[in-house]
C-alpha cells in the first residue's frame, strides 16, 4: 500500500495487471452510493504506480 498526499480517490493493483479506482473501499463496506472501475491492463497499473511513486518502477509488461 503507498498512501500519497493529493490523491483523494483510492486505487489499488493487483499482480501488476489489475487496477481497481474509485471511491470504494477495498477493504471495508462501501457506501451505498460508491463507485469504483476495474482496469485489466499491465500498462495503466504501471503508469499508476510510477505516477504516485514519482519515478519508474522498471519495464512495461
Amino acid at each position: 500500500m503507498v498512501l500519497a498526499r493529493g490523491i483523494r480517490s483510492g486505487f489499488a493493483v493487483f499482480d501488476e495487471t489489475i487496477s481497481w479506482y474509485g471511491d470504494l473501499p477495498l477493504l471495508g463496506f462501501p457506501a451505498s452510493d460508491a463507485c469504483s472501475i476495474r482496469i485489466d491492463s499491465a500498462e495503466v497499473a504501471h503508469d499508476l504506480l510510477c505516477d504516485v511513486l514519482g519515478r519508474d518502477i522498471g519495464g512495461r509488461a
